[in-house]
Protein backbone atom coordinates (compact mmCIF):
# COMPACT_ATOMS: atom_id res chain seq x y z
CA UNK A 1 0.00 0.00 0.00
CA UNK A 2 1.50 3.30 -1.12
CA UNK A 3 0.95 6.10 1.40
CA UNK A 4 2.87 8.77 -0.52
CA UNK A 5 0.89 11.96 -1.02
CA UNK A 6 0.90 13.90 -4.24
CA UNK A 7 2.84 17.19 -4.02
CA UNK A 8 -0.35 19.32 -3.76
CA UNK A 9 -1.80 17.00 -1.11
CA UNK A 10 1.51 17.05 0.80
CA UNK A 11 1.54 20.86 0.67
CA UNK A 12 -2.03 20.97 2.00
CA UNK A 13 -1.11 18.53 4.76
CA UNK A 14 1.99 20.56 5.68
CA UNK A 15 0.03 23.82 5.76
CA UNK A 16 -2.63 22.26 7.98
CA UNK A 17 0.04 20.82 10.29
CA UNK A 18 1.80 24.18 10.59
CA UNK A 19 -1.53 25.89 11.33
CA UNK A 20 -2.28 23.40 14.09
CA UNK A 21 1.25 23.79 15.48
CA UNK A 22 0.83 27.57 15.60
CA UNK A 23 -2.45 27.22 17.52
CA UNK A 24 -0.93 24.70 19.93
CA UNK A 25 2.09 26.95 20.49
CA UNK A 26 -0.15 29.92 21.30
CA UNK A 27 -2.23 27.79 23.67
CA UNK A 28 0.92 26.43 25.35
CA UNK A 29 2.24 29.95 25.88
CA UNK A 30 -1.07 31.05 27.42
CA UNK A 31 -1.16 28.02 29.72
CA UNK A 32 2.50 28.49 30.67
CA UNK A 33 1.91 32.11 31.65
CA UNK A 34 -1.09 31.08 33.75
CA UNK A 35 0.88 28.26 35.38
CA UNK A 36 3.81 30.56 36.10
CA UNK A 37 1.49 32.60 38.30
CA UNK A 38 0.21 29.61 40.31
CA UNK A 39 3.53 28.49 41.74
CA UNK A 40 2.91 24.92 40.57
CA UNK A 41 5.88 22.95 39.35
CA UNK A 42 5.93 21.04 36.07
CA UNK A 43 5.53 17.81 38.03
CA UNK A 44 2.31 19.18 39.55
CA UNK A 45 0.87 19.91 36.10
CA UNK A 46 1.19 16.33 34.77
CA UNK A 47 -0.67 13.44 36.40
CA UNK A 48 1.39 10.40 37.50
CA UNK A 49 0.10 8.32 34.55
CA UNK A 50 1.50 10.84 32.01
CA UNK A 51 5.22 10.61 32.64
CA UNK A 52 5.99 10.76 28.90
CA UNK A 53 4.29 14.15 28.71
CA UNK A 54 6.21 15.31 31.76
CA UNK A 55 9.47 14.16 30.19
CA UNK A 56 8.76 16.05 26.99
CA UNK A 57 7.77 19.19 28.87
CA UNK A 58 10.90 19.06 31.04
CA UNK A 59 13.11 18.55 27.97
CA UNK A 60 11.41 21.45 26.16
CA UNK A 61 11.97 23.60 29.26
CA UNK A 62 15.62 22.46 29.43
CA UNK A 63 16.03 23.59 25.82
CA UNK A 64 14.94 27.10 26.80
CA UNK A 65 11.35 26.63 25.60
CA UNK A 66 12.47 26.61 21.98
CA UNK A 67 11.75 23.89 19.41
CA UNK A 68 15.38 23.10 18.59
CA UNK A 69 18.65 23.28 20.48
CA UNK A 70 20.73 26.43 20.44
CA UNK A 71 23.43 24.53 18.57
CA UNK A 72 21.04 23.54 15.77
CA UNK A 73 19.67 27.09 15.60
CA UNK A 74 23.24 28.43 15.23
CA UNK A 75 24.07 25.91 12.48
CA UNK A 76 20.89 26.77 10.59
CA UNK A 77 21.68 30.49 10.83
CA UNK A 78 25.31 30.00 9.81
CA UNK A 79 24.39 27.97 6.74
CA UNK A 80 21.50 30.30 5.83
CA UNK A 81 19.08 27.38 5.76
CA UNK A 82 15.35 27.91 6.19
CA UNK A 83 14.22 25.79 9.09
CA UNK A 84 10.45 25.75 9.34
CA UNK A 85 10.54 24.71 13.01
CA UNK A 86 12.47 27.87 13.85
CA UNK A 87 10.42 30.18 11.68
CA UNK A 88 6.97 28.97 12.69
CA UNK A 89 7.55 28.91 16.43
CA UNK A 90 9.65 32.05 16.86
CA UNK A 91 8.28 34.36 19.54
Amino acid sequence: MDTTLSPPAQADYNNAAVGIAEKLYAARQTIKKADDNTGRTMKDVFPPHNLAGLGLALEYERMGNQPVSSLLAAIVTQRAVTCRALKETAT
